[in-house]
């Protein structure tokens, strides 16, 4: 009986975990996928910049956050849109996978293949 039991546990613990993943609604505010590509590359650029002038970007007495509002509102879009967005798109491995590459397909692009890491478009830095 105790091996009967073990059994259905094993097979329970089986079925769920093969179990489809559910589906995860999406969010009322979510960020077109290629203007959150965008927003990216623009994010890659500001920390790049910044990264230079204040050695990193975690440690620094000058914050980022700062920066990265002003970013938000150059797209229109919140911190927590952005938040949202993300999340979303991170949530499936395959698309998240794309659009990164696609931001370092944008950012060579911007270069001519080659890294120049004396320009920014982001005010301030």
């Amino acid at each position: 009986m105790k091996n009967l039991y073990s059994i259905i546990l094993f097979f329970s613990i089986i079925i769920v975990a093969c179990k489809d993943e559910k589906k995860v609604a999406v969010p009322a505010d979510l960020i077109a996928q290629d203007k959150f590509t965008q927003m990216l590359v623009d994010i890659r650029l500001l920390e790049g910049a910044y990264s230079a002038h204040y050695a990193r970007i975690d440690s620094s007495d000058t914050k980022i956050e700062a920066y990265y509002l002003t970013l938000f509102g150059k797209h229109g879009v919140t911190k927590e849109n952005f938040m949202s967005s993300y999340k979303f798109y991170a949530l499936d491995q395959n698309k998240m996978l794309q659009i990164e590459e696609a931001v370092v397909q944008r950012l060579t692009d911007m270069t001519g293949g080659q890294q120049d890491t004396t320009k920014t478009n982001i005010p301030g830095v």
